[in-house]
């Protein structure tokens, strides 16, 4: 077995697919296995991983998932694609293995990512310049994957008013490193953003409210305002500087009717802001 160190996970898929005996090969993917991770940012990094191997080929289930009647169905498969995620001092440090059935070969591919956002957009990114580049999809597939290439992130391109996330009116960004948030409930938030390695951060920096878990229950509102931690996101910007594209991480509510059954302290969600027009 082969075994590399990447930066990013991308560039694995390149030389071993390009070989393959037809133009929509086979592929079996294998869950990831993880540690230290929620299962919810493990099935954002699968759910990636299998929206661009779409585009590439033919996904095909395991054959002990399958009937009688559709084994006969099932395409060959030509690669099979496991991996895993497991934490290290902080930082996630994904592996992924890729089997070329035809010639037995084995490819492992070691990538390192100081956060679930890093690895989430980074992945998402690298992926789509890599099939792009490697002229084995189609036009179509190949234009959609360049339009998740993320553009330059500074100040200039924050200052504005934004919108898309259920619950928040809009936010509006500072050049002191600062913002607001507008709630539907009228609550504001003070927020903090930085920008690293082209990466968007933005932090809660108000103490919670009440507010802030509109329309929760009274007293479900109040144990989440007292428990939470504050609210997180990592942006890129795309889609000439009119779409930051990224993650939120905060605590949800589950809920038994008007019950608050149990609060998770770090849920993940996926989620766009859209700048408006001046």
């Amino acid at each position: 077995m082969r075994r590399r160190i990447l930066t990013g996970f991308a560039v694995f898929f390149i030389p071993l697919f390009a070989g393959a005996q037809s133009d929509r090969p086979g592929i079996r993917f294998d869950a990831l296995m993880a540690e230290g991770i929620s299962s919810n940012e493990k099935k954002l990094v699968e759910s990636l991983i299998l929206s661009y191997l779409q585009d590439f080929g033919e996904l095909v289930s395991s054959p002990a998932n399958l009937n009688d009647e559709n084994k006969s169905k099932t395409p060959f498969i030509d690669f099979v694609i496991s991996g895993s995620i497991y934490l290290e001092r902080e930082s996630r440090i994904f592996m992924l293995q890729i089997d070329k059935l035809s010639t037995g070969e084995k490819n492992s591919f070691t990538s390192v990512y100081k956060s679930a956002g890093e690895m989430v957009l980074k992945a998402r990114s690298f992926l789509a310049n890599a099939f792009s580049l490697s002229g084995d999809i189609s036009p179509a597939a190949a234009s959609k994957a360049g339009n998740s290439d993320p553009e330059k992130i500074d100040t200039n391109s924050l200052l504005g008013t934004w919108q898309g996330e259920q619950g928040i009116e809009m936010i509006r960004f500072q050049r002191s490193g600062r913002g607001i948030a507008i709630f539907s409930s009228g609550a504001q938030m003070v927020l903090s953003y930085s920008i690293d390695d082209n990466i968007l951060h933005v932090r809660q920096n108000s103490p919670n409210s009440l507010r802030y878990y509109h329309p929760l229950p009274i007293e479900a509102a109040r144990k989440m305002a007292e428990a939470a931690p504050p609210m997180e996101w990592e942006f890129i910007l795309c889609e000439n500087g009119t779409v930051l594209r990224g993650l939120k991480f905060a605590a949800k509510a589950k809920m038994d009717g008007e019950i608050l059954e149990e609060i998770i302290l770090r849920d993940v969600q996926e989620l766009e802001w859209k700048k408006l027009p001046r």
